[in-house]
């Protein structure tokens, strides 16, 4: 039952691994150490029991407090999950206005909305990851649709790990595929531009550009944002392991 890439819940579409990925030192990122996700709040018991029959011991959950209002995390009070909420949006600092998708091109909107969360939700992001150093057991990050905030996060814990930025964009450009076979967000496609529901490459490109063209490398951009040498290097010792050898 143990690493699976799409792990195969009823009543979540988006719940995806990120083990299995090579590093640049030769290394691979775990199974059963990080799980980005979609919106839990449905998950009945027995999407609840696979879950910690996985491994599952955290969930950083990334939506905003109206978010959970209106869908609470089923695995907020499960015992033993250690659950957080910790926004990338919805606060001062971040606050998208959807309403400019529809009169700039929905796709640099994206790119800008991306480039935001970078430059503006630091001090989430930082909290997010010294939650992760601490946990022991798989994390599970979510968000509302697993696409953006999600792939943010996703983007960072691969790129610290030293992933290459193919293997990266491959992992977030995959999101749409799922996003299709959830039933509660194509209500909303008529309502929305159809771009804010796609994972192009572009979008992860941009940000991927931005971390190195301006810090050089993702531990260069985590640091920037305070985080510590120390907890950086619990998370990606969390990710990745022992070396391997391509067979001749």
């Amino acid at each position: 039952m143990k690493n699976m890439v799409h792990l195969p819940l009823k009543n979540a579409f988006n719940v995806r691994e990120l083990g299995g990925y090579p590093t640049k030192d030769g290394q691979v990122t775990m199974y059963c150490s990080f799980l980005r996700g979609d919106d839990l709040s449905a998950l009945d018991q027995q999407d609840i029991d696979f879950l910690l029959n996985y491994g599952l011991t955290s969930v950083v959950d990334l939506r905003s407090a109206a978010e959970l209002d209106s869908h609470p995390d089923a695995l907020a009070a499960v015992s033993p999950i250690n659950y957080i909420n910790i926004p990338l949006v919805g606060s001062d600092a971040v606050n998208p206005d959807l309403t400019k998708a529809r009169t700039i091109l929905p796709e640099q909107f994206i790119m800008d909305f991306y480039l935001e969360i970078l430059k503006s939700a630091t001090d989430a992001i930082k909290q997010v990851f010294e939650f992760m150093a601490a946990q022991e057991g798989c994390v599970l990050f979510h968000c509302a649709a697993g696409k953006d905030r999600t792939g943010i996060i996703a983007m960072l814990l691969l790129g610290l790990a030293g992933v290459s930025k193919p293997d990266i964009i491959a992992n977030y450009i995959v999101t749409e595929v799922y996003i299709k076979e959830n039933p509660i967000l194509q209500q909303y496609q008529e309502d929305l531009p159809l771009e804010l529901m796609q994972s192009k490459p572009k979008y992860i490109e941009t940000m991927l550009d931005y971390i190195l063209s301006t810090f050089g490398s993702f531990e260069g951009y985590l640091m920037h944002i305070n985080l510590t040498q120390e907890t950086l290097l619990l998370v990606k010792n969390k990710l990745v392991t022992e070396s391997f050898q391509l067979q001749s």
